[in-house]
């Protein structure tokens, strides 16, 4: 969770800023902890799975806990799209 808020910080950061170089670099930031979240999703998710292989009686716990961790990864998503988006609107450029 630490990195999905570390995104939606700089993202709220970047709407409060008027300057473009420290919007490009807040950017950056929610760039880094979007990849973060990505990353420890996909870790997590393999060793939660690769733990209960086999084992019906844990399901429930291991869905509910992979479904917390997939929200928590599409927030900080959706905080990089709209960082893109802020970024576009304060220095113009191609959206990606």
């Amino acid at each position: 969770q630490r990195a999905t808020v570390e995104a939606l910080s700089h993202m709220v950061e970047m709407i409060n800023n008027d300057d473009c170089d420290e919007v490009q670099e807040l950017y950056s930031k929610v760039l880094i902890a979007e990849s973060k979240s990505d990353d420890l999703y996909d870790m997590i998710e393999s060793s939660i799975l690769a733990n209960n292989e086999g084992r019906i009686e844990d399901f429930e716990t291991t869905n509910k806990m992979l479904s917390s961790l997939r929200k928590s990864e599409k927030i900080a998503d959706r905080a990089l799209s709209i960082a893109s988006l802020l970024l576009y609107a304060s220095i113009g450029g191609d959206i990606h």
